[in-house]
């Protein structure tokens, strides 16, 4: 997968996808028939393995995407509710103006908490 068949508008993305085009790129054939005359099977079988490695590494990358988008859009989407019928004329009540502060603060906190796990991880 590259970039432009992975997501639209990616929240969290791994370099993953740019580490597996230079792995099949030419450099890296190059690489494997310099070596060959030593062990051309151990050289195959250790770029193939890598290869696999990151392939796993992109499926994650674009899973984690997936759920950290839904985690995100479902609560951006009842914070936009709010300040449409904000906008709309109504004053919100105690309760949803509590609702808004509350939902606002926890996105902003499930991102930061996102992001810490990506990087802790090993994402970018």
């Amino acid at each position: 997968m590259n970039a432009e068949t992975s997501h639209a508008q990616p929240l969290f993305y791994g370099a993953s996808d740019v580490t597996l085009i230079a792995a099949t790129s030419g450099t890296r054939s190059a690489e494997v028939n310099m070596s060959s005359e030593n062990n051309p099977k151990g050289e195959w079988r250790s770029w193939m393995r890598e290869l696999g490695r990151q392939q796993i590494e992109n499926l994650f990358a674009d899973g984690y995407n997936k759920a950290a988008s839904i985690c995100i859009g479902m609560l951006s989407r009842k914070i936009d509710g709010l300040i449409s019928q904000m906008e709309s004329g109504p004053f919100l009540s105690e309760q949803e103006q509590f609702l808004l502060s509350s939902l606002t603060r926890m996105r902003s906190d499930t991102e930061s908490a996102l992001h810490d796990y990506w990087n802790n991880a090993g994402g970018e």
